[in-house]
């Protein structure tokens, strides 16, 4: 994944399945995951890999982004800062399973100052903001409850 540009991601046809086998830049968008140490390693899922810091930054500086907002991995907060605020996970599935006690998150991305545009056209920083929430508790009612009693039969 070295070299990517957002024009790459951005060409990529996501009305599909992800591919079973071989690697590519969707898979590795999909199920790459962030670690701790510098590098690249294989991912402890299975699919695709793990990257660290040293690959989000050249990824962040190649494309001129202040950071990367990912998802579809849980967090015990609902969001985890990654990377020194260079790469954040936002995952939205409080309790998810109905086992894990997490709280799930959303992402805001407020602008930081309206000032910043007017100084020396510099680019304006926008920084995101995560609201946290907890799961509610499931209904006591019997799944299908209100379908149609003739789905039973395949019509």
């Amino acid at each position: 994944m070295d070299n990517v540009k957002l024009a790459d991601i951005d060409a990529l046809n996501r009305n599909r399945q992800p591919p079973q086998e071989g690697e590519n830049l969707f898979t590795d968008l999909l199920w790459a995951d962030p670690m701790a140490q510098k590098g690249r390693a294989p991912s402890p899922r299975g699919e695709g890999k793990t990257f660290g810091p040293d690959i989000t930054d050249k990824f962040c500086q190649q494309n001129k982004i202040t950071y990367i907002l990912r998802a579809h991995q849980m967090c015990d907060k609902g969001f985890e800062n990654n990377h020194t605020n260079k790469l954040f996970t936002v995952f939205s599935a409080p309790n998810y399973c109905d086992q894990m006690g997490n709280k799930g998150a959303i992402c805001i991305v407020r602008r930081r100052s309206e000032d910043k545009e007017k100084e020396g056209g510099k680019a304006v920083d926008y920084l995101p903001e995560f609201i946290q929430y907890d799961a509610s508790p499931h209904p006591k009612t019997q799944s299908m409850q209100y379908a149609n009693p003739l789905l039973r039969f395949g019509m």
